[in-house]
């Protein structure tokens, strides 16, 4: 995954949300959990400043759930507007750290 600093002009303030490892940690835990609580089945993690990661054991229903996981994350960076717009609506019921 990309670090990413992410910035959306036309919120209120134009406030600045970095998203270091322990916040794309928060925040995948909350988005997952709402959306896609199959792809939490097993994973781990390890957040730190500069990254996220995380994996399964081995497994092939494993496997499947990392390329899940994968796309997910990529379309979460990719397309930021739905990023932001979980940001809006549930940013106040994410665990930030």
């Amino acid at each position: 995954m990309r670090k990413a600093a992410l910035r959306d002009e036309r919120k209120e303030e134009k406030n600045e949300a970095y998203m270091n490892g322990y916040n794309w940690e928060a925040f995948l835990n909350f988005y997952l959990e709402k959306y896609f609580p199959d792809v939490m089945t097993g994973m781990s993690s390890d957040p730190e400043a500069g990254m996220y990661a995380a994996w399964y054991e081995a497994t092939p229903e494993n496997e499947a759930r990392a390329k899940r996981l994968w796309e997910i994350i990529n379309v979460l960076v990719d397309k930021e507007e739905g990023l932001y717009r979980v940001l809006r609506e549930d940013g106040d019921k994410i665990a930030w750290d």
